[in-house]
């Protein structure tokens, strides 16, 4: 099936999430995905539209959270970690305000990728590494007002090893099923919970990096 008729399929799905986002730039993210899913398996080969049209309302959804804990500008750096096709990552670079996205891919092929969308849409970079070891990078350590993942990893499995990367008083924002158990009050690396959602299907989380 052709990407047009499957990109304006999205759209009908995905109604006034698709109409915050920057047109142009979304219709090559997506284009993007649906050319390159077949071999690399992004996203769903089944049903592609639906998976893709889930992931970009948690998405944006994702980062109606954050804003909603102060609203970020155009100058907040944000590390996606295993972004995967670029969810949430990518649609927050087609919102508005757009931050500064750094997508974290342990993943070659993944990253490669996502290497390519970077040469063609605007504020993001991609690191090929594994998370826990960028950490420790002083280039990447304390760096990020944001770091998010989408369905990635249990937070509370990973958190002491990727706070790090956090500011001081930076985000961590995460979405689960709405399946799994409430969030924990406190993580590993200082990190406590300053928010909890739950629609349709997902958990919506945000913990803060505390001082010291």
């Amino acid at each position: 099936m052709p990407d047009e008729p499957r990109i304006d399929a999205i759209r009908a799905v995905t109604g006034a999430v698709f109409d915050r986002l920057d047109p142009g730039r979304t219709r090559i993210f997506l284009h993007e995905i649906l050319s390159w899913n077949e071999h690399l398996g992004l996203v769903s080969r089944r049903d592609p539209v639906a998976v893709i049209a889930r992931l970009m309302c948690r998405s944006v959804r994702l980062w109606d959270c954050v804003e909603a804990h102060g609203t970020p500008d155009s100058n907040v750096r944000v590390a996606d970690i295993g972004p995967g096709a670029g969810f949430p990552g990518v649609v927050w670079t087609l919102l508005s305000p757009r931050p500064q996205v750094t997508l974290i891919e342990r993943k070659t092929r993944r990253a490669v990728f996502l290497e390519r969308l970077a040469t063609r849409l605007p504020r993001l970079t991609v690191v090929e590494a594994e998370a826990e070891t960028l950490a420790a990078d002083p280039g990447h350590r304390g760096r990020y007002g944001v770091v998010t993942m989408l369905a990635v990893a249990d937070p509370a499995a990973i958190s002491g090893a990727i706070s790090p990367l956090l500011a001081p008083a930076g985000l961590l924002a995460n979405v689960r099923s709405a399946l799994t158990g409430a969030a924990p009050h406190e993580l590993d690396g200082g990190m406590a919970l300053v928010g909890e959602w739950i629609e349709n299907d997902g958990r919506y989380v945000l913990y803060q990096r505390t001082p010291g």
